[in-house]
C-alpha cells in the first residue's frame, strides 16, 4: 500500500479518504478531542478493493481533550504538526485540520508538502511558500513562553524596527542605542542570560530573522 502512496493516489481515492478522515476528526472534535498525530502512517486501509475505498484513523496515543492540552509539549510527527504546535503555543482541534491538509496533499502527490527532519526545516518551507506567520502569532510565542517583557521579546521588537521595508521608517542609530534591548536595567524585562532554556525552534527563527529578510541561507 505504501508504494501506491509514494507515487500518489488517484483523485477518485483521495476524495473518499479525505472525506472519511474529515468525518473522523469532526466526531473527535464534537467530543472535544484532539488527535494530535494525523499522518499517512496512522491511516489504516480497511478494504482497498471496496468502492469507495474504506479507511480508519488509528493510533490515539497522543490524543487528549482540548481542555487538557499542555502548550509546549512536543506532540505529533515532524512534517505534519501545525505551526502552533511547533512553536509551543496552545493548540486545539484546528491543529488536526492543518495535518489533514498536509496528508491530503501527500496522498495525491506522493511526496510531503513540507519535508524536513526538524521542526525548523518544516517551518522554513512553510514560510517560503505561505509567508511569515502573522505578527500576532510571533508575539504570542514570546508572550506565552517568556512573559510580556523580556530579552527575547525586546530583541524581536528591535529587529522589526531595523528591518522595516520602508526606508523612511527605519529606526535611527541613536534610537537603536536607546532601545530597551540594550539597557534591560531600565525596563522591567528579564535579561536574556537569565531566561529559561529556549525553544530551539523559536531560537533558530529569531537567530535567522536577518538572513531570511536579506535572502541569505538561514541555516548552516
Amino acid at each position: 500500500e505504501r508504494e501506491d502512496i509514494e507515487t500518489g493516489l488517484p483523485i477518485s481515492e483521495v476524495r473518499p479518504i479525505s472525506g472519511q478522515l474529515t468525518n473522523a476528526l469532526s466526531h473527535l472534535g464534537s467530543l472535544g478531542i484532539v488527535h494530535a498525530d494525523l499522518k499517512p502512517g496512522n491511516i489504516m486501509v480497511v478494504n482497498r478493493h471496496e468502492s469507495p475505498i474504506k479507511v480508519k484513523l488509528i493510533d490515539f496515543g497522543l490524543a487528549c481533550p482540548a481542555s487538557a492540552v499542555m502548550p509546549g509539549d512536543r506532540v505529533g510527527t515532524v512534517g505534519y504538526s501545525a505551526p502552533e504546535v511547533m512553536l509551543g503555543l496552545p493548540y486545539n482541534k484546528a491543529s488536526d485540520m492543518w495535518s489533514l491538509g498536509l496528508v491530503a496533499v501527500e496522498l495525491g502527490t506522493g511526496v510531503p508538502l513540507y519535508p524536513g527532519n526538524e521542526d525548523y526545516d518544516v517551518l522554513k518551507f512553510s514560510i517560503e511558500t505561505q509567508g511569515q506567520p502573522p505578527d500576532h502569532v510571533l508575539d504570542s510565542v514570546m508572550m506565552f513562553r517568556r512573559g510580556p517583557e523580556n530579552g527575547q521579546r525586546l530583541f524581536v521588537s528591535l529587529i522589526k524596527q531595523i528591518l522595516t521595508l520602508d526606508a523612511n521608517q527605519h529606526i535611527t542609530l541613536s534610537e537603536v542605542l536607546r532601545h530597551p534591548f540594550f539597557n534591560p536595567k531600565s525596563s522591567p524585562c528579564i535579561g536574556m542570560s537569565a531566561e529559561r532554556p529556549q525553544n530551539p525552534v523559536v531560537f533558530q527563527l529569531i537567530k535567522n530573522t536577518y538572513n531570511l529578510f536579506i535572502g541569505l541561507p538561514s541555516k548552516q
